[in-house]
Parts: structure tokens; sequence; C-alpha cells
């Protein structure tokens, strides 16, 4: 894996751990507001 992705990923569990989300509500706020863009451009 990229040094990207593996950003995106540690920041995904980081923001699921301190929100208090399952992985899934992490994913679609990623989506929706295109932070897997943002990170990985």
């Amino acid at each position: 894996m990229s040094r990207e992705t593996n950003f995106l990923i540690y920041c995904m569990e980081r923001y699921r751990y301190y929100k208090q989300l399952s992985g899934a509500d992490v994913a679609e706020l990623f989506d929706r507001y295109d932070i897997y863009g943002y990170v990985l451009k």
C-alpha cells in the first residue's frame, strides 16, 4: 500500500475512535465530503 493509503486508513480509524462511529459511518462521511480524494491527491 502507498503512504497515502496508509495515512487515509489511519485517519479513518482515529476519527472512528474519536467520534465513536462505526466503520461504515466513517466511510460514508469520508465519501460524502470527498476526504478520500483530498488525502489521495
